[in-house]
């Protein structure tokens, strides 16, 4: 299994941010993925690394990456677990993520299937 790796704050002044982290480690860990935590402020390098990683220069934690590979922030991982995609969004199942662009979408609903209904 791939290393997953947190960037996170054991510094913050914002509930917010030390929200999202709580719930984003607790997801990962109820998972059980193997992970990385690497407290960005412990040292502004790691800060730097972060923001290099997710090229974004203004990039606040909690962010993941599997390596150098960006796998995203907090938004991200949300929309992720809500849709029940977590595996292809962490890119830790190479069969998940080889599957993800060749799933055909759901077919999309037409005005036949909506006067169908209607009419019954």
């Amino acid at each position: 299994m791939k290393t997953i790796t947190l960037y996170y704050s054991s510094v913050s002044s914002s509930m917010e941010i030390k929200k999202r982290q709580k719930r984003m480690l607790d997801i990962l860990e109820m998972k059980k993925y193997q992970l990385e935590l690497v407290d960005i402020a412990l040292d502004s390098s790691l800060r730097d690394r972060m923001r290099e990683i997710a090229a974004n220069k203004t990039a606040l934690p909690p962010q993941l990456a599997i390596g150098d590979v960006y796998c995203g922030g907090y938004d991200e991982f949300d929309l992720a677990v809500e849709d029940e995609i977590l595996d292809q969004f962490l890119k830790v199942n190479d069969d998940a993520t080889a599957e993800s662009p060749t799933t055909p979408p759901p077919p999309p609903c037409t005005n036949d299937t909506v006067e169908t209904t209607a009419a019954s």
